[in-house]
């Protein structure tokens, strides 16, 4: 169990931040996703950007991403204009460690 913000309790696995840390450093929760999965934000897509055209693109790169996520209006099913693209390896995801 974990103690929520506010007193309430929960039983969720969460990803905790040391709040006294000038930035948060989050810590892995077991039973989550692996360690070595990176989530990319990828921003300023046109609207008529596609998961398949995503992909593609990475793949020129030479990046093999595991999944692509186009975020969608809920209501018209159109691109928001924004994607998370994720990446297994920190090579391709150009990560400094």
């Amino acid at each position: 169990m974990v103690r929520a913000r506010g007193g309430r309790v929960s039983s969720l696995p969460v990803t905790v931040a040391d709040a006294s840390a000038r930035s948060a450093t989050c810590k892995w929760v077991p039973g989550r996703r692996s360690r070595s999965v990176k989530k990319l934000y990828v921003g300023n897509l046109p609207f008529s950007a596609t998961e398949d055209s995503l992909h593609e693109f990475f793949a020129q790169g030479g990046v093999n991403p595991s999944a692509v996520n186009l975020i969608r209006d809920r209501f018209t099913g159109q691109s928001r204009g924004f994607a998370f693209v994720e990446i297994t390896n920190d090579e391709e995801s150009g990560s400094r460690g």
